[in-house]
Formats: structure tokens, C-alpha cells, sequence
């Protein structure tokens, strides 16, 4: 099927708009979105109006000249709200979209602030032709790599022999789930022939990534690839596959991993079929021993958490790492000097009611979250879903299908909402806070431009956003004297079980002191911390991490079970504070250290002083590894185009392990055939008759 585009589109549009005659599929993304919207029920006459202002500006922007449209239906009120000037005409009055220049926003006077973001102007492209892609790609329906970095990903993973351990660090938007796909699809080139059965394990850190993982890749046979929580025929379904080695992948939030999944995936890791266990995001830190690959995926890796993760996931000192870390040059930065909460909110609404779509909203809070969607919703937003880390799946379920066929237009949300979620036109991040963290707020503002498109990223701090973040950023690290005083608590419980020293298994869930508020601090929260130490006391030597053990017998494999963990002593002094003076503090100083240090990054960002892609490059290039600088711009670039540091571009690195033995070499074998000769054509360049000879002739 043909798609209308260019002016035919812009034609067939104001027919619509004109007399509501059908339309047919439009090609570019703003014109189709308005199109949807107006056949579909739930579009307030305010979305409507947001809509024809994103195509108007489009459109204007595109051709270098005003468009107009006629649209009867919108009432004065409204469209003026928006930026849309009523103008008269032979066919009654028309509507054009006026450029964004708040007052409030310094750099307007030079560039109206909508511009970049509604040109939608292409920054990257994919599938690169010049990043050809490997025969076996075609398996996954793809015949080109995004990026070198992406192919080198994807080689090393498959050249990984058993039980080794990768970090691949590639930046939003270059496909890390096309590493645990070709895992699933392809196999590991050291298998033998016939080991394609099994689970590929993909932890991630959120529900909501593991619905919307399942969305992208699709279930074989339409079978379930997510493990969430209350829905229990489609998690019956997966620990019956798993059981069976016929899963494939299977993507599951940490609790799940650790928890109702446990005990299938222990028995398929005997079996020797676990093939693989994918930290996605890898802010996970977990003991999952070393019978089986790691691999921990991630689009930004400061070097203090690499070092993290070296320490944790490290096979006999090595933790290869494929990087191809990259400034997103898609993006362009804005942000407001900090004002009282009244007047952000009433900037964020203005942004809002201005800004093109698909955009997202993001704060810290979960109340503050309900309190926007709330306000939005009273103030006449139709296409709009709320999602925090307490909505339900049913609804996270329902936002995704919205959000991925484009009948969603802006979702409020906090952190829940992101990690790799993937949908390629979001042209807007509003950010109504200051994350705690300036790798947080890249991987938020991170979820626009995904199509290789310009898009905007926009901070409307308050005063009192600071010190929320501030005492997040503080709270991330437990001191020295409390985490000894949580392992004491451990590890003198009576429930703590012995497997013959060194080895014991502990209770996540004991306690930390005696006092009032200590006996009522229960439940995950407690869980998470007590885990958080015995990371940082692994990271300091004092213990290895041997996994989750499988519960006792009787013990509910479903609900109400008690978390656990095995652990194996390494010194002896772990009772001791001296001992945890002297091992455990560098290394908790170190992470408190890399905490503050990124909040002062957007603390940086925040003040203008320096340009957000070069902040990215000093946030995650390492001593052996660089992160190339790009900007789609910011208040720095703006103010001095020359200042604009330009695209870098980061070499692709060889896959780590030689690839031998197994299934794909038999495969080579059979293909080269008994000369062992196998001819090779370069693009472009087509060989003769005789340049093939002399080389057949050469050996």
C-alpha cells in the first residue's frame, strides 16, 4: 500500500479536517497521528487542537513557508491556547500555528523553542547501509545493522563461550534487545549442533520493560515471553515451557527472577539449559554463579558502575566489555531557571499545551504524578495514560498497546516508565523535577528521538526540587553502621541456615536493629536494602554471592515465600567494624562519590554553563574506553555555534573471543565445501573472471 506524503498528504488532511471525508494512510508520522486521532472517539477537542498545531508547524517548517488549514470544529478558546492564529480566507477562516517563545525560556528570542522538535529533521539513520549485516540477521527479518557498535555487540554475544560474562554498553535507540533476540533466534556459535532448546533469561529492571520486550519480539507460536505478576495463565504457561526447554526467552522483573521463577530456572541450569542470563539495563547486581553466560546490556555505563559490575560478574578476573558509547545528537536540550512550584507547574502546563507529539511528562513522585494526570485530564486532555510503579499490569498492559500504535499522546509518569521502552516517534521529555541523577534524566530524555529524528528535552525545575534530589542521591548508599548493622541481623537470625561453613543462607527479610522502628521495618523495602548490602560487602570481598537457593520443602513456591539468598564467607573479619572500616567504606564512598558526582552533572546542566553532550561523553567515557560527544543542541551551542562539538564517531572492536568449534563452524565447514575456499564480493566492487582466478591461483 501506497502512503500519501509530502503535499498530497497535507491535501487529503484538510479535506478531512474540511468535511470529514475518509483519509487515507499518511506517511509521515504527524500527519498520521492527526488522522488517527480524528476517527477516534476518546480525542478531546483539546487534543484535537495540539494535533493540528503539530502539523501545521510541521508542515510550515518543512517547506519553508506558512501552511494553513481550515478546521470549523475548533473553538476560538482553544485553538487559541495552543499557538493556533484564526486567519481569513476565501473558504472561511484558517488556522495557522505560531512559533513557541515563552518569555520564561532564555534562547526563545533566538529560536522559537518548538522548532528543532516539530521540523523533525532526520539527525541519524537506520538501518545503516553502510553497517551491513551478517547473513545470519535475516532470521530476526533484518538485513542491516543500526550502528558498528550494534554489530560488535551482537558478534561478541554470540562468539561468547560457556561461562563467561559481557558487558555491552550501546547508547539508546541502537537496539540492545537485537543481542538477546539473535541469542534466542541464531544460537551460540561454541553450541553443538541441535542445543538451540532452552531459556534465555532477560532480567529487567521494570514490569512494564518486560511487556513491552514481549511486544517487540513477538512469542513463537504466540507464546507468552513475560512473567508478570497476576496473571497467572500466562505464568503457568512459561514455567511449564521453561520446565519443557522450550521457552526460548523469557523476560522477568528481579522479583520474579528470584522468586516464582526460581526454582524452574534452577532446575534448568542443571539440566545445562539455561543457555543464558541477560541483565537488561544491568542495575541489577545479583549471584547467579558462572555455569552459564551473562551478559549485562545497558545504554549508559559510568565507569564507577563498571567497576560494580567487574567486581560482581567478573569469571576468574575477566569481564569482557563491548562499548560503543555515543551522545545522542537527536536530542536538543532546553531548561528554565528554577522558580516556586506555582510557577513551574503553570510552565509545565503552557509546555503542554505547545509542544509536538507523542510526549511524556516525567517526575519524581508518585503523587506528584497522579496530581498532574489529575490536572490534565480536568483541563481537557483525552489521549493521555498515568503510569507509576503501582499501576497495575492490566493498565501498564493497556498503555503499551496505546503507546506503540500511536493512539496515545502523552503519558505522565515516573522512572516506571522507561528503561528501553521503545517507541521510535516521541518528539517531547518534559521533565516537571530534577532527577537525582544525571543518568537518569539522559535515559529519560533518552526515550525521544528514536527514529533517528530531532527531538526536545525540556527541565522545568522548582526550588524544592533540589533537595528531593539531593536526598535521593544521599539515600542510594547505606552508611557503614547501618549495613554492618543490617549483616549482624542476617546473620545471627535464628532462620539462618547452615551449609557447612563457609557457606550459609540468609533471610532477606530480617529486621536491621530492635528498636520500634527497626521491628517495623518489613517488606521489600527492607529486602532491597538488605540486598544493596550484601552487594556492597560482596564488592568489598567480604563474601561471594552463590544465588537463591530453592525454598525449603512446603515452603510456597508462589506467595508468601521467604526470600533467601546463599552466600559464602571469604574473611573471616565480616562481623568485625574495623574490618568493614578498612574494605567496605572505599568502596561505599566510591559509589556515594559516583552518585553526588552525577548530580552535580545536572546540576551543571541545569545552570548552562556546559553542553549536555559533552557532559554525557565525561559521564560514561572511562580510561580505556571513549564515549563520542554529539549535541542536538543546548544553551551552550546556541549561544555559540562555534562551541558545537562535532559528531564523533567510536571504532568497532573485534569480537573478544575467537570464534571455534560448535554448531556455526560445522556450518562454515559445510559451506566452504572440501577446497575450503569461499569467494567473497565487496559492495561495489565486482570481481572479474581473472581477478578470481589469480586469487583461487594465490591459495
Amino acid at each position: 500500500m501506497s502512503l500519501l506524503e509530502g503535499n498530497a498528504a497535507l491535501v487529503a488532511l484538510a479535506d478531512r479536517l474540511r468535511s470529514g471525508t475518509s483519509c487515507p494512510v499518511l506517511a509521515e508520522p504527524p500527519f498520521e497521528r492527526l488522522r488517527l486521532a480524528l476517527d477516534d472517539p476518546s480525542t478531546s477537542e483539546l487534543d484535537r487542537a495540539l494535533l493540528v498545531r503539530h502539523a501545521l508547524r510541521y508542515a510550515s517548517l518543512r517547506r519553508g513557508a506558512e501552511v494553513e488549514l481550515v478546521d470549523s470544529h475548533l473553538e476560538p478558546r482553544i485553538a487559541e491556547g495552543v499557538g493556533l492564529e484564526f486567519r481569513p480566507g476565501a473558504g472561511g477562516r484558517s488556522l495557522a500555528a505560531a512559533p513557541w517563545r515563552p518569555a520564561w525560556l532564555p534562547g526563545t528570542d533566538h529560536q522559537p523553542a518548538d522548532e528543532t522538535a516539530m521540523r523533525a529533521e532526520r539527525c541519524r539513520f537506520f538501518p545503516g547501509a553502510d553497517v551491513p549485516g551478517d547473513s545470519f540477521l535475516r532470521t530476526l527479518g533484518r538485513s542491516a545493522y543500526r550502528s558498528a557498535g550494534q554489530r560488535a555487540a551482537v558478534r561478541a554475544a554470540l562468539a561468547m563461550p560457556q561461562g563467561e560474562a559481557l558487558i555491552v554498553d550501546l547508547p539508546t535507540g541502537e537496539g540492545k534487545s537485537t543481542v538477546f533476540a539473535a541469542i534466542d533466534q541464531v544460537g551460540f556459535a561454541a553450541d553443538s549442533p541441535g542445543r538451540m532448546r532452552g531459556t534465555t533469561l532477560v532480567v529487567v529492571p521494570t514490569v512494564t520493560l518486560a511487556l513491552d520486550h514481549e511486544r517487540s519480539c513477538g512469542g513463537r507460536d504466540a507464546r507468552p515471553l513475560a512473567y508478570v505478576g497476576g496473571r497467572a495463565d500466562r505464568n503457568d504457561a512459561i514455567r511449564a515451557a521453561i520446565d519443557a526447554d522450550v521457552q526460548g526467552l523469557c523476560f522477568a522483573a528481579p522479583e520474579a527472577a528470584t522468586g516464582p521463577l526460581r526454582q524452574v530456572l534452577n532446575r534448568a541450569a542443571a539440566r545445562g539449559t539455561l543457555r543464558a542470563v541477560v541483565v537488561d539495563e544491568a542495575h541489577l547486581v545479583e549471584g547467579w554463579g558462572t555455569g552459564f553466560r551473562t551478559i549485562l546490556v545497558c545504554a549508559t555505563l559510568p565507569e564507577a558502575r563498571g567497576r560494580g559490575l567487574a567486581e560482581l560478574f567478573a569469571v576468574d578476573g575477566r569481564l569482557e566489555i563491548v562499548s560503543a558509547a555515543r551522545a545522542r545528537p537527536e536530542i536538543e536540550y532546553w531548561a528554565a531557571e528554577p522558580n516556586s512550584s506555582d510557577e513551574r507547574d503553570e510552565r509545565v502546563l503552557e509546555a503542554l499545551l505547545h509542544l509536538p507529539r507523542p510526549a511524556i511528562l516525567y517526575v519524581t513522585e508518585v503523587e506528584a504524578a497522579k496530581n498532574w494526570f489529575d490536572r490534565l485530564r480536568a483541563r481537557g486532555f483525552g489521549r493521555l495514560r498515568l503510569v507509576h510503579g503501582g499501576t497495575p499490569t492490566e493498565e501498564r498492559e493497556r498503555v503499551l498497546r496505546l503507546w506503540a500504535s500511536g493512539t496515545l499522546d502523552l503519558v505522565v509518569a515516573t522512572s516506571a516508565f522507561g528503561l528501553g521502552i521503545d517507541y521510535a516517534h516521541v518528539r517531547a521529555v518534559v521533565h516537571a523535577c530534577v532527577p537525582e541523577s544525571f543518568d537518569r534524566f539522559y535515559q529519560e530524555a533518552g526515550r525521544a528521538g528514536r527514529d533517528g529524528c530531532a527531538a526536545i528535552s525540556l527541565v522545568l525545575p522548582a526550588h524544592r526540587d533540589f533537595t528531593v534530589a539531593e536526598a535521593l542521591a544521599r539515600r542510594a548508599v547505606i552508611s557503614v553502621e547501618r549495613g554492618l548493622e543490617r549483616w549482624r541481623a542476617m546473620f545471627n537470625h535464628p532462620s539462618i541456615l547452615h551449609h557447612g561453613h563457609p557457606r550459609y543462607g540468609l533471610r532477606l527479610d530480617v529486621a536491621p536493629g530492635h528498636s520500634p522502628e527497626d521491628i517495623d521495618l518489613v517488606g521489600q523495602r527492607s529486602v532491597d536494602w538488605n540486598a544493596r548490602t550484601l552487594a556492597l560487602m560482596a564488592r568489598a570481598g567480604l563474601l561471594h554471592l552463590d544465588g537463591v537457593p530453592d525454598g525449603p520443602p512446603g515452603e510456597d513456591s508462589e506467595t508468601g515465600r521467604i526470600p533467601r539468598i546463599d552466600v559464602e564467607i571469604v574473611d573471616e573479619g565480616h562481623l568485625d567494624h574495623s574490618t568493614w572500616a578498612a574494605k567496605v567504606e572505599p568502596k561505599r564512598a566510591e559509589t556515594a562519590s559516583a552518585s553526588m558526582s552525577s548530580l552535580q552533572l545536572m546540576r551543571d546542566f541545569l545552570r548552562g554553563g556546559r553542553c549536555p553532550g559533552r557532559l554525557v561523553s565525561s559521564l560514561y567515557a572511562t580510561r580505556t574506553r571513549r564515549a563520542a560527544t554529539a549535541c542536538g543542541g543546548c544553551a551552550v551551542c546556541r549561544e555559540t555555534p562555534s562551541a558545537r562539538a562535532a559528531e564523533g564517531i567510536v571504532g568497532e572492536r573485534l569480537p573478544p573471543w575467537p570464534v571455534q568449534g560448535g554448531a556455526m563452524a560445522a556450518a562454515l565447514v559445510d559451506l566452504l565445501g572440501t577446497h575450503r575456499r569461499l569467494l567473497v564480493q565487496y559492495p561495489g566492487l565486482p570481481p572479474s573472471r581473472r581477478d578470481i582466478r589469480d586469487r583461487e591461483d594465490a591459495g
